[in-house]
């Protein structure tokens, strides 16, 4: 939630619409704790003061009382230790704590990665268009292969973990947004576009959104 215009706020995002930061901004609006979110733009990114706070240039970056914590799988893994409703929760046994971490970390090491070929392939040595076109398509398969296991993984939920949404849906969002323009879009997988539907629907989903200036999902995306 934003933070009351008399208190300072002790947790600050940074993010660029639409990216993977919009999973941590969801994340954020769960735990309900005040924080800024800070909107940059692609020159924002390679600007010296942000350089100094996440050498990369990406996004997202989160400070917390100070700390300066990037990449988003480790900034949720992080959250979901402060908020339990994050995680698996305490009382949670070995194996439910290894999946929420495994699912956390397939999103962000084999998914995610998995996109950056399908928005620029140029990046990967395809100059020409015939180029780029196959490394689209080699990537469609490979984000094909992740959501049919992630699909499974789901299952008929309603949510990763169960009864619940966790920081693993809030992650996965973002990127099951990403995937309904892709040729086999996440209406193919119905686990999965069932999440996307319901989460569509949470408050804290639609205040991050909103936030961020983007449209909603319709109820037939």
């Amino acid at each position: 939630m934003p933070p009351d215009n008399d208190s300072e706020p002790l947790t600050t995002l940074h993010y660029m619409p639409g990216t993977c930061a919009l999973g941590v901004h969801i994340a954020l609006e769960w735990a309900g704790a005040p924080y800024e979110a800070r909107r940059l733009s692609q020159e924002d990114l390679h600007s010296p003061d942000y350089l100094a706070l996440n050498p990369a240039g990406v996004v997202p970056t989160l400070i917390q009382d100070g700390a300066v914590m990037t990449e988003a799988s480790a900034i949720l893994l992080a959250l979901a230790r402060q908020v339990p409703g994050l995680g698996p929760g305490p009382d949670a046994g070995e194996h439910d704590r290894f999946r929420f971490e495994r699912l956390i970390i397939y999103l962000g090491g084999t998914l995610h990665p998995h996109f950056w070929p399908w928005f620029v392939p140029q990046r990967y040595g395809a100059a020409h268009e015939p180029d780029q076109a196959n490394v689209k398509q080699a990537a469609e398969a490979l984000i094909g292969r992740a959501l049919t296991w992630l699909d499974g993984e789901l299952g008929d939920g309603p949510f990763f973990l169960g009864a619940r949404p966790s920081a693993v849906d809030a992650y996965f969002f973002p990127m099951g947004r990403w995937g309904y323009g892709l040729k086999t879009p996440t209406s193919e997988y119905p686990n999965l576009h069932g999440l996307m539907q319901r989460l569509a629907q949470d408050p804290g989903v639609a205040a991050a959104m909103t936030a961020q200036g983007l449209p909603p999902l319709s109820a037939d995306t």
